[in-house]
């Protein structure tokens, strides 16, 4: 891969004219230039991982080609924004030329940034804002460069507290750790495909779900059963939760940490007489099964959980989904509920 690299520039018109001559020098060249877009895709991070995130970019475009618009947050940055402009290569017999945009801007300057964003996107093509920060960072310029893109893209792992999904906006937000547990509900699902357990998932008491890191993954499932199942949620705290049932039983959920590990590790579902289970078996490996039972087991194949591919998925989709949706929205209702805890103490 060839980068052809341009100077710092300092507002929307210089970066385009910047572009115009990158695109006239690589033409001038022996072998048939293609150049591709079909979407302009604007990725907020912190400066520091500017390296980082422009290689991992790069290493999606052939699904998803795109100019790219990097926005660098720096708190220490003097100014409003300085940029670059770069052309990056994809090798072959039809080298195929894709645009990065680098942004190194303070977010005390939003609104020149927004500005600047809004001149470089193509209104003939879909545009997505992947927000690489905690999703309460920085509020006021995600909100203003969400309203300006088709697409939010956030990564609710980078938080730590259950009250982000109710600062997002709706509905036209998605989520990677969505992507990542997709799995986990596939595997959840299929331990009730058989109708002689079905009935079970009216009589769950409890829900304990194990994960090591950000414990996001863990809110979405909860908020997953809550919204296939009917449940209303209360949060106790944010690694216990209690479930009201359709019937008006109460149930409880329980979220542990596992030491040394990243994600999703078990999820355990009780009834009164059965127990099922989802466990990570090793790091290629998932495994569900249902206690007590000998004559069910689902093994699969771990999927690439880098956040490009993540990513990759999400952009894959033409609309959000719905489920994320309705989950985010259980989660939501749940952080205006209280519940009195001596009707769980009676269930013990």
């Amino acid at each position: 891969m060839s980068h052809e690299v341009a100077h710092p520039l300092q507002d929307a018109r210089d970066i385009e004219a910047e572009l115009r001559r990158l695109w006239r020098s690589v033409s001038s060249q022996a072998k048939p230039v293609m150049r591709a877009r079909v979407m302009t895709l604007v990725v907020v991070t912190e400066a520091r991982d500017e390296a980082k995130i422009a290689a991992e970019l790069s290493t999606m475009m052939a699904r998803h080609p795109a100019r790219t618009i990097l926005l660098l947050m720096d708190e220490a940055h003097e100014g409003a924004f300085d940029a670059s402009a770069t052309l990056f290569c994809l090798p072959g017999d039809h080298p195929l030329y894709m645009e990065q945009i680098h942004l190194h801007s303070s977010p005390r300057s939003p609104q020149r940034l927004v500005s600047a964003v809004r001149l470089l996107l193509d209104p003939s093509l879909p545009s997505a804002l992947w927000w690489l920060l905690p999703a309460t960072a920085y509020s006021t310029d995600r909100d203003a460069l969400a309203a300006l893109t088709d697409r939010h893209i956030i990564d609710s792992r980078l938080g730590d507290d259950p009250s982000l999904f109710r600062a997002l906006p709706a509905p036209s937000v998605e989520d990677l750790a969505w992507e990542e547990s997709e799995r986990w509900r596939e595997m959840v699902a299929a331990l009730f495909d058989d109708p002689a357990q079905t009935p079970q998932l009216d009589r769950l008491t409890q829900v304990t779900l194990v994960q090591g890191g950000a414990a996001a993954e863990g809110w979405l499932m909860v908020g997953w059963l809550a919204a296939q199942l009917g449940w209303s949620l209360s949060m106790i705290s944010p690694s216990e939760w209690a479930f009201l049932r359709p019937d008006g039983e109460w149930g409880k959920i329980r979220l542990k940490q596992a030491a040394a590990a990243e994600g999703l590790q078990q999820i355990r579902l009780e009834s009164a007489t059965q127990r099922f289970e989802v466990a990570r078996k090793d790091e290629f490996v998932t495994c569900g099964r249902r206690s007590k039972t000998t004559d069910y087991q689902i093994v699969l194949p771990s999927h690439d959980r880098s956040r490009t591919t993540l990513l990759s998925r999400v952009l894959d989709r033409v609309h959000p989904d719905p489920l994320y949706q309705a989950s985010r929205r259980a989660l939501m209702a749940a952080l205006m509920t209280n519940v009195d805890s001596s009707k769980l103490q009676r269930k013990e």
